[in-house]
């Protein structure tokens, strides 16, 4: 009988063995090639085998390995492809059938239990509806568009800092960016201006407080270093909340998020008991006049949860991605004293030092533009950018792309492709000046994004990185101040989360003039 037992127990375990076989290697007909799919989390535990804290270099080793810039491989049981050149990722980003998003435990939780709302995760004619009026009415403040009044708020907040620098801190907020006369911890201490100038466009003022406007950083920092571009071990297993709260990333990502989501409420109904159809402060203000409007009887987008989500979704990249990208890009001056010697021999030549740098002067600052823009190639904020989802069967690139396949646009490979770039680990801002002396015309840099999915904040981040960088190069030599040292740049020293960071550093201003 013991026989028996061993017998059928020996080919039980061939059994399950030839199952998980057999499930790794099961793929959609003609469906890109890539890893195998394991049990559970499928591929990614393969990604997380050869780089753990960084899935994008992880996919483009796996992409070399494959030998293919289409790279089929499964997060958890659902399928997905990631583009590794910009050719593929172009196409991609700019597709119909590619621009919906993936719902899943973590985006419904964000949303109130509800699949689809805010700007970044909605998709459809909702997702169109709310897009397109969000942009056309932020534009009339200063979003997506050449505002006088915002560039005076972008220069104001610019000036408060230099004067901090030059001052020292005056509140115990400034003290933790600025810990003595002409030092200045980056990325944090350029949060301030950022926040004020997004809290014009929704609110037509700056924001008073400093201790809450703090807060609301931290926050927006928490959420932004507690996900993963590609989910995460959360999303394909949910379970994981009740055994690892901390460790899963659930406390940390809920937490904060509605953390934010208090802090918009708390003032939207300031406003609403206030709330006048004679003149209007920002968007906020208009939102709500729009809810007004809308019949209760009939369905509608517009809802206060829709407006709260859109605040948070806009929010988070306008005070922690521009200030992150504005430190890479000093980062990369700091490792290349050549270029901050060329931008603020641009700056005297077209500026001089009797006035600040305007949005005027961007035309003929080719250097200093060249500058944002090889900093924005060389350390994308989003190497993975936000991935989409497939709305329908399809094909791409000569291979079969299932419905519901998770899309996923390589950012990162395609601003360091070697055919493209010829040397893209190279921090050279003359890449993007052509033989005239012009900025090139065809930027292939995939900055932030393509297709109608693309950031409706580009112009916004465009002109106040301009006017930071160049006011703060006409009036500072930066340096790395004496005991510290100066971060690397390379993955190892830099910070992950749903986008990429480096770590805090502290820099020295010695004032020009």
């Amino acid at each position: 009988m013991s026989l028996i037992i061993f017998i059928l127990l020996i080919i039980l375990i061939f059994l399950i063995i030839y199952l998980l076989i057999k499930n790794a290697y099961t793929r959609p007909e003609n469906f890109p090639p890539g890893p195998p799919r394991l049990p559970i989390w499928g591929s990614y535990w393969i990604l997380l085998a050869l780089n753990y804290k960084f899935p994008h270099l992880a996919l483009r080793e796996l992409g070399k390995r494959y030998k293919t810039n289409v790279l089929g491989f499964y997060l958890g049981q659902t399928p997905a492809v990631i583009t590794l050149n910009y050719e593929t990722t172009h196409e991609m980003l700019t597709r119909s059938e590619f621009t919906n998003r993936q719902v899943n435990f973590v985006i419904k939780k964000r949303a109130f239990g509800q699949e689809n709302l805010g700007i970044f995760f909605s998709y459809g004619d909702f997702w169109k509806e709310q897009r397109r009026y969000s942009l056309r009415t932020m534009r009339d403040f200063g979003l997506g568009r050449r505002s006088p009044n915002l560039e005076n708020v972008v220069a104001d907040e610019v000036k408060k800092l230099m004067t901090m620098i030059c001052n020292g801190p005056s509140n115990e907020i400034e003290k933790t960016v600025c810990k003595e006369k002409f030092h200045i911890l980056l990325p944090h201490g350029l949060f301030s201006g950022f926040f004020n100038a997004f809290w014009y466009v929704l609110t037509g003022d700056t924001y008073s407080d400093p201790y809450k406007s703090h807060k609301v950083f931290q926050n927006a920092l928490k959420f932004q270093r507690s996900g993963e571009p590609l989910g995460g071990a959360l999303v394909y297993t949910p379970w994981l909340r009740y055994i690892w709260p901390n460790k899963s990333g659930h406390v940390p990502t809920f937490e904060s998020h509605f953390e934010l989501v208090d802090f918009f409420k708390d003032y939207i109904k300031e406003i609403k008991e206030n709330l006048s159809e004679d003149h209007s402060t920002g968007y906020i203000h208009e939102y709500l006049l729009e809810l007004k409007k809308q019949n209760p009887e009939t369905y509608s987008t517009f809802s206060e949860d829709q407006l709260l989500l859109t605040l948070v979704d806009h929010l988070i990249p306008s005070i922690v991605a521009n200030t992150t990208v504005l430190a890479f890009t000093f980062l990369r001056i700091l490792h290349n004293p050549h270029v901050q010697t060329k931008i603020q021999q641009e700056i005297d030549t077209v500026v001089g030092s009797g006035r600040y740098p305007t949005l005027d002067d961007r035309s003929k600052m080719i250097y200093t533009e060249a500058t944002i823009k090889e900093g924005l190639r060389m350390d994308a904020l989003n190497p993975l950018g936000i991935p989409r989802e497939c709305n329908q069967d399809t094909y791409f690139q000569g291979y079969f792309i299932p419905k519901g396949t998770f899309m996923v646009p390589g950012n990162h490979s395609s601003n360091m492709d070697t055919k493209l770039w010829g040397d893209p680990e190279n921090f050279r801002p003359e890449r993007f000046i052509d033989t005239n002396g012009h900025l090139v015309k065809k930027d292939y840099a995939l900055l932030f994004g393509a297709g109608k999915r693309v950031c409706v904040g580009e112009t916004f981040s465009r002109q106040n990185m301009f006017l930071f960088l160049s006011m703060l190069m006409q009036n500072f030599q930066f340096s790395v101040p004496d005991g510290e040292s100066l971060p690397e740049t390379t993955y190892q020293n830099y910070i992950n989360g749903i986008n990429v960071a480096p770590k805090e550093f502290w820099i020295y201003a010695k004032p020009r003039f």
